[in-house]
């Protein structure tokens, strides 16, 4: 009977490989391509989110996010536009935008 240390460094082989086997499969379809709309599909479709975070104390902190999304149909092709802002201030000073 083999010992842990093998049974370990054997399951650990057999994890390698099988996320080879997967990522090899993504590689070989890098491209995605969603369905095609149905007749009654909607021409435009789109979400948007805002938020806004501001917390005061010993440390003065704001966070200002805006994702917006919008798809849109021209016969067999769809459209999609994505954008994201994200401002982050600590104390004063901007660690994102």
């Amino acid at each position: 009977m083999p010992s842990s240390a093998t049974r370990s460094c054997i399951s650990g082989w057999l994890a390698l490989l099988g996320l080879l086997v997967v990522a090899g499969k993504v590689q070989s379809n890098p491209f995605y391509a969603p369905p095609l709309p149905d007749e009654d599909d909607q021409a435009f479709s789109g979400n948007i989110e805002l938020g806004y975070t501001q917390l005061s104390g010993n440390t003065d902190s704001q966070t200002l996010i805006a994702k917006g999304q919008l798809a849109w149909l021209t016969g067999s092709w769809t459209h999609t536009l994505r954008g994201e802002v994200r401002n982050v201030s600590r104390d004063g000073e901007t660690s994102a935008e």
